[in-house]
């Protein structure tokens, strides 16, 4: 939200999640529209809850875990899903935040979006799994596949899932160089939460400005939208995003 032209967004996990909002409405205020996602992911997830008879409160680390498990670690976010208590907590749906991400983007397919979208996510391919690019087609399911994190969703089976969270090919998880092959004349700035640079080769020749958000420290809670800590977040992302934008492609 820099103010400054986009012209193609490509998201894998929770990138693809919050790339897929701001390609869907790029005029709207992106930062509240995940608000509101998480605040209704949150409402259906304690309404489902109370069907099994279980209190709204102990779904609480099932909803840290989702909104988490794109940028903490696995281990994190596998242990948010049961912070109050297996017998206790509802774990994350996937076929769930799919549904609230289709009523906030009203039903959009890609092809009709007002810029460029592509995600990534695995796909089952005999015993192994092949990386697939979704470009066109329902946007609410394109991002439901990228964000499949079998740590997460109670739905996603690691084993059997036919489509799931590109986290696990290390190489995709900030996928630079997927996204230059796909626009090979983009001028690219890549917003990395992974800890680590992201890995390319000499067949990546897009101009790249890289910037590395550190959020190793940042509460689970802040994920929400709701915590203090996530403006404090958000103001320092905004604030390298501004910076790198400032120097030259590769500086």
């Amino acid at each position: 939200e820099s103010g400054l032209p986009v012209s193609c967004v490509v998201g894998s996990s929770v990138g693809a999640l919050v790339g897929g909002l701001y390609a869907s409405a790029p005029e709207q205020d992106t930062t509240e529209r995940f608000r509101r996602v998480t605040r209704s992911y949150r409402r259906a997830t304690e309404d489902a809850a109370r069907a099994r008879g279980l209190e709204a409160g102990a779904v609480l680390g099932a909803v840290v875990a989702l909104f988490s498990g794109g940028v903490l670690a696995p281990a994190t976010a596998a242990l948010g899903g049961f912070v109050l208590g297996a017998a206790t907590t509802t774990r994350a749906d996937r076929a769930r935040m799919e549904e609230v991400l289709r009523v906030e983007v009203a039903g959009a397919s890609i092809e009709a979006l007002p810029m460029p979208f592509a995600s990534l996510h695995h796909e089952r391919a005999g015993q192994g799994l092949t990386l697939a690019i979704v470009r066109t087609g329902d946007l609410a399911a394109a991002i439901g596949a990228s964000i499949a994190n079998p740590f997460v969703f109670e739905d996603v089976d690691v084993a059997r899932a036919p489509k799931i969270d590109p986290g696990s090919d290390r190489v995709a998880a900030t996928p630079v160089q997927d996204a230059c092959a796909m626009f090979p004349d983009a001028n690219m700035l890549v917003v990395n939460v992974q800890g680590t640079p992201a890995f390319h080769d000499s067949r990546m020749t897009c101009p790249m400005r890289e910037i590395l958000i550190d959020v190793a420290d940042l509460p689970a809670e802040a994920l929400f939208g709701e915590h203090p800590d996530f403006e404090t977040a958000w103001r320092q992302g905004h604030d390298a995003t501004a910076a790198a934008l400032a120097r030259p492609p590769g500086a």
